[in-house]
């Protein structure tokens, strides 16, 4: 008997369920639009940015948010004890920010060419966070999976576009450690 399915996304856990109840499943990946015209993958690896203290955490991000701010929206994704130095720091810097994922805060920004949306993690996987043009993200939380970094990264394009962010992180490690670091736990996680 042969067994067919389709899904949206593949995840983990999608692949898990398969490997559990088919023997020798095989796995294709249909390419979006986007991917077909351009021969691109929608999503990439994060540019990872080093920072020697937590504390230079949310300083580099706003240095990159004041560097990207007029040409894109922003999507900050923090921690919850981060929000409230998030919105100082743009307060100061007299930026349009939101925060939150609400009905109203999707509608709001719906109409937006740039500002920054801050997300806490807990909300930054399955929201349509779609604004006039492709988004910037930038990831100042804890990120525990590479299933986890790829949709974070995924709340960047909405419209099939390559999705476009960054991870800041107080580490040693370079960018491919953190990266097989990330996917190691994925694995785990099965």
């Amino acid at each position: 008997m042969k067994v067919i399915a389709f899904s949206a996304t593949s995840t983990i856990s999608i692949e898990r369920v398969i490997s559990n109840n088919v023997v020798l499943p095989k796995v294709i990946k249909f390419q979006s639009e986007y991917e077909m015209v351009n021969g691109a993958s929608p999503i990439q690896d994060a540019i990872i940015e080093r920072v020697t203290s937590k504390e230079e955490v949310i300083t580099k991000a706003l240095d990159i948010v004041v560097t990207h701010f007029d040409m894109k929206p922003i999507i900050i994704i923090h921690n919850e004890d981060q929000l409230e130095r998030l919105k100082k720091m743009l307060e100061v810097e007299k930026l349009r920010f939101t925060c939150g994922y609400t009905e109203d805060v999707m509608t709001q920004i719906r109409v937006w060419d740039y500002g920054v949306l801050l997300l806490e993690r807990s909300q930054a996987r399955g929201i349509d966070t779609r604004f006039v043009r492709d988004a910037l993200v930038i990831i100042v939380s804890t990120v525990s999976s590479y299933h986890e970094l790829q949709q974070m990264l995924g709340r960047s394009s909405r419209k099939r576009g390559v999705c476009e962010g960054y991870m800041i992180t107080a580490t040693m490690e370079n960018s491919s450690q953190v990266i097989d670091r990330l996917k190691r736990q994925n694995a785990t996680a099965l």
